[in-house]
């Protein structure tokens, strides 16, 4: 219907109301339209503001031909205002009509009050939203015309005759005007009064006329009266609509625009009063100027120019400048603020685990790995043994560490070296070999276990390192039970996953596994490397104690077929990677010989023997204006 910020309400916020109070609401408003439509009819047809200029004084004294087309712009401007109102209330009408129709009253309803309710719906789908425009023209004649103040004049053969009057009061600048006037941008240019001779000020009270003015005035009174009564109208029928008879989904503020409706009607019946008020004010200063002006053209003897010009300043200059701020500002219908309607859902969140994907790689004994991430980074070692370097995971794939399976409750000791290796300092010792680089890279965040990194005997070495080469060397023992196993190479994985320069992992489900699995943890326990690990690294055995690992007394290396036992030292603890890779295993042979009846006790499945050595090869994860009309100059 209409275009305002009330358009389609009812839908936007799922707005119901009472349907009684609804149609009080849909009547006051329907009865407003009326009377706006009524007030705007008037402006256009009786063409208020449009004033001769000569009768302002004409262009002879400049003022104007400022002033009559700015009395003319405020009567567009109000007319465009009233046309705003129009468009709101008519919504306003389509939002009560929807919204009371929506009602359905509560289910202990009576018969008699169902039927009032069916009634009331009936008269409330006859409210019109769009009537016509109240005829004011009765009320147009009984307003009559404005008597300038001090005014003293003669009507003969039609004609208006004024008396002259040296003495005339100063027009009187309206106190009760309440409106907020528009600021005022610039002065009005005029004539300056020692640039005016005789001839020139009795021209200018010959041009002046005021009865277009006094004509015009009292027709903005009659509207801004009209508007007062709309206004109360209307805000004695938006006291029913109340928060216990409105019910909406994001329409509180529509619920305020339409409480204070009302008196936005009644602010916009203020400024037609203070339009009133200043026509008033410039037909008394224009009748002023026009009493106190030569009455002869020529000069006489004894007479004054100068006091004459002081008289043309003091009431049509000084006049000229308070009319100037006499003009409204602009009064909006009140809408509601802010969103309207359900607020928005939250937007949906992205799915952590990113996505599955397969990589391809395979591990020393066959376990295939699969997974969404990629895992790269570089270890070396320099200066005899000083190990440096870490891991990094990218991709879409990362697994959280966030699962915790049944562990116990860690030791105080366990807390003590959880927090000393977390502080520990990167170290400067001696290791076992001499200096080598290693990298490493591969991809996926799957079940495949990660690779032996620093398993050397730094005694030196970081806290990140050491927990490194602890998830290494159990890697290393039971890369032969990946596929028995899965679930423990899993947990393998999410460890070497984690960011051990932060702080220690989270091992709960690693020490669930191996109570599941004794075989698994003795098996380990008893290999040389775990004890060679605890040897070098004593600060682990309470970590390798809440895993439940037996810590035994060093045993002396097992020897690697073909290799002496030095040797099989040294290929071991060079072959280390960075914790965070996933490259080849170490040469564990040995330690396949070693539990090989242990698995197959605790399987029941036959195990070949253990091939170590083999290189692991891993894939690349992909990214992808009416109110103008000239008015016939008037005579008076």
């Amino acid at each position: 219907m209409g275009d305002s910020p009330f358009e389609g309400l009812a839908g936007k916020a799922k707005i119901k109301v009472e349907t009684g109070a609804a149609l009080e609401a849909a009547k006051a408003c329907s009865t407003a339209i009326g009377i706006v439509k009524g007030c705007r009819d008037l402006i256009e047809s009786r063409q208020l503001n449009v004033f001769t200029m000569s009768k302002l004084g004409g262009a002879e004294v400049y003022a104007p031909e400022r002033l009559q087309p700015r009395f003319v712009t405020e009567a567009t401007e109000c007319k465009d205002t009233l046309g705003k109102f129009i468009d709101s209330l008519e919504d306003m009408v389509d939002m009560f009509k929807d919204a009371g129709d929506k009602y359905t009253g509560t289910d202990e309803l009576s018969a008699s009050e169902l039927a009032t309710l069916n009634r009331q719906k009936t008269d409330l789908g006859g409210v019109s939203p769009n009537p016509g425009g109240k005829d004011m023209s009765g009320a147009v004649k009984n307003a009559g015309t404005y008597n300038p103040t001090n005014q003293d004049i003669e009507t003969r053969d039609g004609k208006i005759y004024v008396q002259h009057n040296d003495d005339i009061d100063k027009a009187s600048v309206p106190k009760d005007v309440r409106a907020k006037p528009e600021p005022v941008e610039g002065e009005i240019p005029y004539r300056e009064p020692s640039s005016m001779g005789w001839r020139d000020l009795y021209d200018l009270g010959y041009r002046i006329g005021w009865t277009e003015i006094t004509e015009d005035a009292p027709i903005w009174g009659l509207m801004a009266s009209q508007l007062e009564g709309a206004a109360y109208d209307l805000s004695q029928a938006m006291q029913t609509i109340t928060s216990t008879k409105w019910e909406s989904q994001g329409g509180d503020s529509a619920l305020t625009a339409v409480q204070g409706f009302s008196k936005s009607v009644s602010e916009l019946a203020g400024s037609f009063k203070m339009m009133q008020a200043n026509l008033q004010y410039t037909a008394d200063w224009l009748y002023a100027t026009n009493s106190c002006m030569p009455v002869s053209p020529d000069e006489g003897c004894g007479d004054d120019v100068g006091e004459v010009q002081e008289l043309y300043r003091k009431h049509y200059i000084d006049g000229l400048a308070q009319t100037q701020k006499m003009f409204p500002a602009e009064v909006l219908p009140a809408a509601p603020k802010g969103a309207i309607g359900p607020p928005p859902p939250p937007p949906k969140k992205e799915d952590d685990t990113g996505g599955q994907q397969n990589n391809g790689g395979q591990q020393n004994n066959g376990g295939q790995q699969s997974g969404g991430g990629q895992q790269s980074g570089g270890g070396q070692q320099s200066g005899g043994g000083q190990q440096s370097g870490g891991g990094q995971q990218s991709g879409g794939g990362q697994q959280a560490s966030s699962q915790q399976q049944g562990s116990s409750q860690p030791s105080a000791e366990f807390v003590a070296a959880q927090q000393a290796l977390a502080n520990q300092g990167k170290g400067t010792g001696q290791g076992a070999t001499g200096g080598s680089s290693g990298t490493g890279s591969g991809s996926g965040a799957g079940s495949g276990a990660g690779n032996i990194a620093g398993t050397g005997s730094s005694t030196g070495g970081s806290g990140s390192d050491v927990m490194s080469s602890l998830v290494s060397t159990i890697s290393g023992v039971l890369s032969s039970l990946t596929q028995a196993l899965p679930s423990v190479t899993q947990a393998l994985q999410q460890i070497a996953s984690t960011d051990l320069s932060g702080a220690v992992p989270d091992l709960s489900q690693l020490t669930s596994l191996l109570g599941q699995y004794p075989d698994l943890a003795t098996a380990i326990s008893e290999s040389p490397e775990f004890a060679q690990l605890i040897e070098a690294n004593p600060q682990l055995q309470p970590i390798a104690e809440q895993l439940g690992l037996t810590v035994e007394e060093p045993v002396e290396p097992i020897a690697v077929a073909g290799l002496p036992v030095e040797e099989a030292v040294d290929s071991a603890a060079g072959s280390a990677f960075p914790r965070a890779s996933l490259p080849s295993m170490p040469d564990f042979s040995s330690l396949g010989d070693l539990i090989e009846p242990v698995i197959a006790a605790s399987t029941g499945v036959p195990v070949e023997p253990v091939v170590v050595g083999t290189e692991a090869t891993y894939g690349e994860v992909a990214e992808g204006a009416s109110a103008a009309h000239a008015r016939p100059a008037a005579d008076a």
